[in-house]
């Protein structure tokens, strides 16, 4: 199940947001998330959150949606909750939506989690994709797309490319050397690393 997670940083243009929805099986509003959603016209599956930030009336409006309220006293964030949430219900894929783009510090706090939930979440907005990747592999791509690599919480060593414009051989990302903006000139690209968080930030065509 593909699960979709709306949380409540900013939208640039909701028709994009709107459509990209359209593919996943079951959207949770994440607290004021819930909003978005509303102006998009899109029901939630779920309503994960402590409400700290979301209209009280606005959430009168759904309340015959499944919802789940926790205390504002806690451990997790608000999003984490959410991901939890999805894992428990076998999502083969969690996007977060929405995530990017307001308080600094929760961005800080929502790009660890890519750190955490490897493998099956990923962040998207109007224009890009993100993620983090710990061990080497390989992701379609179109030609012509852009491609950044960051090492993030450690060094990424021993890293090389194959399908770049500017190929990396045998490089460690560091706060010394990182990829920005490299191109795809093959339909397939691979990154073979031997250790580190990679994070990566595709560019949607």
């Amino acid at each position: 199940m593909k699960i979709a997670l709306v949380a409540n940083a900013i939208i640039e243009n909701y028709e994009i947001i709107h459509s990209k929805l359209q593919e996943y099986d079951y959207l949770i509003a994440v607290d004021n998330g819930l909003e978005h959603l509303h102006k998009m016209k899109l029901t939630p599956s779920l309503i994960v959150g402590d409400f700290d930030s979301v209209d009280t009336h606005l959430l009168k409006q759904y309340s015959y949606v499944n919802t789940l309220k926790f205390s504002v006293d806690k451990n997790e964030t608000d999003l984490e909750l959410a991901i939890l949430e999805a894992l428990k219900k076998r999502a083969t894929k969690i996007t977060g939506f929405c995530c990017l783009g307001k308080r600094i510090d929760h961005e800080m706090a929502n790009l660890i989690l890519l750190s955490k939930y490897t493998n099956i979440l990923n962040f998207e907005n109007e224009r890009e994709t993100l993620f983090v990747k710990k061990e080497s592999f390989s992701f379609p791509v179109k030609k012509g797309q852009t491609v950044s690599f960051f090492p993030f919480l450690s060094l990424v060593e021993n890293i090389s490319s194959k399908g770049l414009q500017w190929n990396i051989v045998n490089k460690t990302l560091s706060e010394n050397f990182v990829s920005i903006s490299n191109v795809c000139v093959e339909e397939k690209v691979e990154l073979n690393f031997s250790s580190g968080n990679l994070l990566m930030i595709i560019q949607l065509i």
